[in-house]
């Protein structure tokens, strides 16, 4: 097969498919490197970026960095607020060590929560072990944590996440450091125009630490070293202003510096460090406890006694729909570790830019034993007896799962999707429809009008697979998937010590070679198959009216505003639905105040020449 016929008449420009290319294949763990690189945060900015109101302040760093290959490193970084910290990495566990108060150090919040749509997909997804500086007592404290082996400045080092998460564009030449670089700028992929979608339609690799920051700008400016492919220049801009800035002021390679394996060695009372986390410890965390304790006892009672409902007709799979372990065997070339070309990487990263259109049958299947197995490991050391019964009871319901749905897409924000059968319960919405300004849900009982909304996200990752840029990507060989061809492709974590604990990742994914979009995808927890989404019977579509993709209301039917939050699917009035959400900000408005009164307690506590 010639890799040059993948490729459209609305393909890839060459100087954009050698640039996907040369930031995919960086790797830091074959440098030998001594940099300095400047940070710099406006956290008014980013709190603006939330909807939030802060004190409008700015943060900078300096971080001194010695890479030598294998991935062991050293970074020390300096605050302008007094603290410094110590990271260093053998290649397999990496040691944190800092002094200064927790404010000197705090990064922007982690969020980790809420990435997938499905309870069996991604549990830990964005979970690295990173420390929590916060964990700091006072100005002048050591503490030291230790977990498992992550990149040092990601964002710089690991450069993959900007095909993956960005439409890019070529802005020049520059010299940046002392090195050639090429001037990128990054603008968001239009077929998950919302933060929260984008979040959610992104499958990241666990050493993807900062993932969250990712969701947040329109755009990227960036500094390409034109032979590492490393990034000497990160810019996040939101709203015209630069959020937060990587910079790398010096670099050297091959320092005489890195052949001083001491530097990367453990501290010598690495022993008595633990897990950044120190989990539910501290003043009103006992009464919490025994709350939830309280009401997990509840939830497994209520789990193990209540009428078994029967599951939706269409539900049971059969066993030929079970995918196979790691993807089942592998026949024909390349080889399943063989590289990926040039071409199929510009291929995977053009799909979700094309104006493709396509009717499919979307066939999921899942197995829901992989969420209980994620909740076990990650209360199996919470010693509360209800939260044991309710992972138990989890377990006695969990089972393998499909369901079907009857998908419409015309890109990058049109589409329409209708439940057919299936699904561990019955979907709440039976039918969704936008045509790239209106959306319309159909509930039992009524019909929700609003805003277009992006696509859902397990649709999403499907019809745009650039996210798998940030993954190591194999294979190629051609296979044909529901009748069409396609090229399948084994992905895997590109450091495979970067995280613990039971985690959903996917394994294998075939792409249909004319449009780029993924036919299958396949993901597994600890070698076991989790999830399967297939794109059966797919048809090419002409370029279609927006008319095509509107629903029509049948006469009588009630309409109700849609909103797009969870009200919307309660069938409340109006009135109650609007109280209701103004009880949400409330609550969120207080949380707010919370977290500002602790940031100024915290403050309290630091050093006397910080306070005013």
């Amino acid at each position: 097969m010639l890799y040059t016929d993948l490729m459209s008449d609305d393909h890839v420009p060459g100087e954009i498919t050698d640039l996907v290319a040369l930031v995919y294949r960086a790797d830091w763990t074959a440098l030998s490197l001594a940099a300095e690189v400047a940070e710099y945060q406006d956290c008014g900015a980013y709190r603006r970026m939330h909807e939030d109101d802060g004190i409008p302040a700015t943060h900078e760093k300096i971080h001194h960095l010695l890479l030598v290959p294998g991935g062991c490193f050293r970074q020390e970084t300096r605050s302008d607020r007094g603290g410094l910290s110590v990271t260093t990495s053998d290649g397999n566990v990496t040691w944190d060590t800092w002094q200064g108060g927790p404010d000197e150090l705090d990064g922007e919040e982690d969020d980790v929560a809420g990435q997938e749509d499905d309870v069996a997909d991604e549990p830990w997804a964005g979970a690295t072990g990173a420390v929590d500086a916060t964990d700091a007592h006072s100005a002048g404290d050591e503490s030291r944590t230790s977990g498992p082996a992550r990149p040092p400045l990601d964002l710089l080092l690991c450069p993959a996440w900007l095909p993956a998460e960005f439409e890019l564009e070529l802005a020049g030449s520059a010299v940046a450091a002392g090195r050639r670089a090429q001037r990128v700028i990054g603008r968001r992929r239009p077929v998950a125009g919302g933060s929260r979608s984008r979040r959610r339609s992104k499958l990241r690799p666990a050493h993807r630490s900062s993932a969250h920051i990712l969701d947040l700008p329109e755009r990227i400016d960036a500094l390409v070293d034109a032979d590492l492919g490393i990034l000497l220049r990160c810019e996040r801009i939101h709203g015209g202003q630069v959020v937060s800035r990587l910079e790398m002021t010096s670099i050297t390679l091959e320092p005489p510096e890195a052949s001083d394996a001491d530097q990367f060695t453990p501290p010598a009372d690495a022993a008595a460090a633990g897990p950044g986390w120190r989990g539910f410890d501290g003043p009103g965390w006992e009464r919490l406890k025994t709350a939830a304790d309280l009401g997990a006892s509840a939830m497994s009672f209520a789990m193990r006694h209540a009428p078994r409902r029967e599951p939706p007709v269409g539900s049971r799979p059969d066993a030929a729909a079970t995918p196979g372990a790691g993807g089942g065997g592998w026949t024909g070339q390349p080889a399943p570790d063989a590289p990926l070309p040039p071409e199929i990487l510009a291929l995977i990263y053009g799909a979700g830019l094309r104006s493709s259109e396509f009717d499919a049958e979307l066939r999921t299947w899942g197995d829901s034993a992989a969420a209980v197995d994620a909740f076990k490991w990650a209360t199996r050391n919470m010693t509360l007896p209800g939260v044991t019964r309710l992972g138990e009871a989890m377990g006695e319901l969990a089972r393998p799962w499909q369901r079907r749905e009857s998908i419409r897409i015309g890109l990058p924000d049109r589409f329409r999707i209708d439940y057919i059968d299936g699904g561990m319960k019955r979907p709440t919405v039976s039918a969704e429809a936008t045509d790239g300004a209106q959306r319309w849900r159909v509930f039992p009982g009524h019909v929700g009008v609003g805003p277009a909304q992006p696509l859902p996200a397990r649709i999403a990752r499907l019809v745009d697979p650039a996210w798998m840029l940030d993954w190591r990507l194999t294979g190629g060989a051609e296979v044909i998937e529901g009748g069409r061809r396609g090229l399948r492709i084994r992905i895997a974590e590109r450091w495979q010590a970067s995280h613990s604990g039971p985690r959903t990742a996917p394994v294998e994914a075939v792409i249909d070679q004319e449009l780029g979009i993924l036919l299958r995808l396949t993901q597994e927890q600890d070698g076991r198959p989790a999830k399967q989404q297939v794109l059966a019977d797919l048809r090419l579509r002409e370029r279609r009216d927006a008319s095509d993709f509107t629903m029509e209301i049948p006469i009588g039917t009630r309409v109700v505003q849609d909103t797009g939050g969870l009200t919307d699917q309660l069938d409340m009035p109006a009135p109650i639905q609007t109280a209701v959400q103004l009880a949400g900000k409330a609550f969120a408005t207080a949380a707010r105040v919370g977290s500002f009164l602790d940031s100024v307690r915290r403050q309290g506590k630091g050093n006397p020449e910080d306070r005013p």
